[in-house]
């Protein structure tokens, strides 16, 4: 524990000063290895004078850095590090947190000044030592002062870079601690533009050394490939090394800022139809974060043409169910007046077996002639109730595929409330997105100034998207308990076709016991009576399994009636979602 203890109190804080000297350490050795790649290969010397060289190239830094860095780079990052320890202390006001946010946004050119002027002048000492030391010629003495200035502007652009995180890193807490925007608008941190940085700090440097080098090996000796092998390879190695340098230095800009301010130039030449050339350019920082947001917002707009398909899919198949119920809807209202038709024509039946029953016990010697007619009566009743039952069967087995039907339109709910959710995700991203896109808009002023009108329309038409959302969510939700309502009577009705099943196959058991009685051909008087007796358990027993069957069909058209609402309201969705106001 004590180790630990001395461990965190030794470990201290990096301040900015601290890490801009870390990240400008790779300046230093970027800027020695070209230097001395070029010495190495294309200056003929010796390793003594070699050493010499080296001698004095360490010597000349050391003096710039220690004589004169103090009073530049290094100076300018004191300074900001302590206003950064005063910020943090909560001791500036909001003009002085806006000043130091605009001294962070000017400080990576100002380093890349620094640095330029500080090699470039220690490569001057460098090379006068090494002339009046070593006593090189005028055309080497020439070449090494191209290549040390182009070693310094490598250096420039690296510093630039590598500053350019740091500040980034601490320029973004203080803008979101509130600075003063207005006065924000009127400093002059903008600088020139890394397009041109790139084409006066590398490719025409590049080109100058590589044309001078070449000039530089034809005043030296003939280069001929018969005579002069090795002087061709070393120009052939040297070509070779200009070209790693230049790819090299394309990347870092590819992969920093170069290629990013292009595609925020093409997006608001794109939406806007201006022309983004000014005479003021957007900061590095600025334009990383308008082309990340610029990048989000066309990546946004190009999954809408599919997400917008998928809906319209999504809502065709809404329209093909809404068909499905309303046809079932009108089978279900067919059946239903069967079932009533069924139903009254049993009560009909039954009421001429009554009627034949009394005829037949007044005039017992009609009996026999009555016979036959009420057991054709008895068949006829037997047959309805069969196609009753029939009927019964056939509503069971509609209103498990309706159930079957629905269920599937709830999954499909579902996968519609997915994709409400995706939509709301994407137009939350799109607000956050216009939003940011708003403050950098701002922070980038008169440039800015047409993007700031994209991302307010591009937040409106977020807005708008997620009241439809909220409009199509709750449509959802209305028509998911419009599902489970549907599915209720369905049931409701499933129980109802059961128990009039089973009172049918009741009847159909009377019938049967009627007809087997309607078969006797000689009866005497008790086994009439007895029968008489037994018919009118019958006949009644038929009466009340009517009327109960009749209960059970007033249920299920009370169920259908609400049903019939619920395909009503869902068919009104579904028109909505065709015409899109959804």
């Amino acid at each position: 524990m004590i180790k630990k203890a001395k461990k965190i109190k030794k470990t201290k804080v990096k301040t900015f000063q601290d890490e801009m000297f870390l990240y400008g350490a790779k300046n230093n050795i970027i800027t020695a290895i070209i230097i001395f790649v070029y010495i190495l290969f294309f200056l003929e010397i010796s390793f003594k004078d070699f050493g010499f060289i080296l001698l004095f190239a360490t010597t000349s830094v050391l003096i710039f850095q220690f004589f004169v860095a103090p009073f530049t780079n290094a100076s300018y990052t004191r300074q900001i590090s302590n206003q950064l320890i005063l910020w943090k202390e909560g001791s500036l006001d909001i003009d002085k947190s806006t000043a130091l946010f605009v001294e962070l946004l000017r400080c990576p050119r100002i380093i890349m000044y620094y640095v330029f002027i500080l090699f470039g002048s220690a490569s001057l000492l460098f090379i006068l030592l090494t002339y009046f030391f070593i006593g090189i010629s005028l055309v080497k003495l020439i070449f090494l002062f191209t290549v040390c200035v182009f070693a310094s502007y490598v250096a420039g652009v690296i510093a630039l870079f590598t500053s350019e995180i740091v500040c980034h890193k601490y320029a973004i807490p203080i803008f979101d601690s509130g600075i003063d925007l207005g006065e924000l608008e009127s400093k002059k941190y903008y600088g020139i533009s890394l397009k041109i940085q790139f084409l006066l700090f590398t490719i025409i440097p590049a080109l100058f050394v590589s044309v001078l080098t070449f000039a530089y090996f034809l005043i030296q000796k003939d280069i001929l490939l018969e005579q002069n092998i090795f002087s061709l390879g070393r120009t052939v190695l040297f070509f070779l090394t200009n070209t790693v340098i230049l790819i090299s230095l394309f990347l870092a800009f590819r992969n920093n800022s170069i290629l990013e301010i292009a595609k925020v130039q093409y997006l608001l030449e794109w939406l806007s139809k201006t022309d983004f050339k000014s005479e003021k350019e957007v900061p590095v920082a600025l334009s990383n974060e308008i082309s990340y947001i610029s990048f989000l917002i066309r990546n946004t707009i190009h999954r809408f043409p599919r997400i917008l398909d998928f809906y319209k899919r999504i809502s065709s198949e809404i329209s093909e169910l809404t068909f499905f119920l309303k046809k079932y809807k009108s089978e279900e209202e067919t059946v239903s007046e069967t079932n009533y038709r069924v139903i009254g024509n049993i009560n009909e039946e039954v009421k001429k077996i009554n009627q034949s029953s009394d005829l037949f016990f007044a005039e017992l010697d009609s009996f026999f002639d009555t016979h036959g007619q009420i057991k054709s009566i008895i068949d006829e009743a037997y047959a309805l109730i069969s196609q009753s039952k029939d009927t019964a069967l056939q509503n069971t087995n509609k209103n498990l595929s309706s159930t079957r039907e629905i269920k599937n339109l709830e999954n499909q709910l579902t996968g519609i409330s997915e994709i409400t959710s995706l939509l709301t995700d994407i137009a939350d991203q799109i607000k956050i997105i216009a939003f940011n896109a708003e403050l950098e808009a701002v922070k980038a002023g008169a440039s800015g100034k047409n993007f700031l009108i994209i991302a307010t329309e591009i937040r409106r038409l977020a807005d708008y998207t997620m009241d439809s959302i909220i409009e199509t969510q709750e449509q959802i939700s209305l028509v998911h308990t419009t599902t489970e309502k549907l599915i209720s009577h369905f049931q409701d009705s499933l129980e109802i076709t059961k128990k009039s099943k089973t009172f049918l196959e009741k009847n159909e058991m009377l019938l049967d016991e009627m007809k087997e009685k309607a078969e006797i051909n000689v009866i005497d008087i008790p086994d009439v009576q007895r029968y008489k007796i037994k018919e009118g358990q019958i006949h009644n027993a038929i009466l009340s399994l009517t009327e109960q069957l009749k209960h059970l069909l007033d249920e299920a058209s009370l169920h259908a009636y609400d049903m019939s609402e619920n395909i009503e309201c869902f068919e009104r969705l579904a028109d909505r979602v065709a015409k899109g106001e959804v």
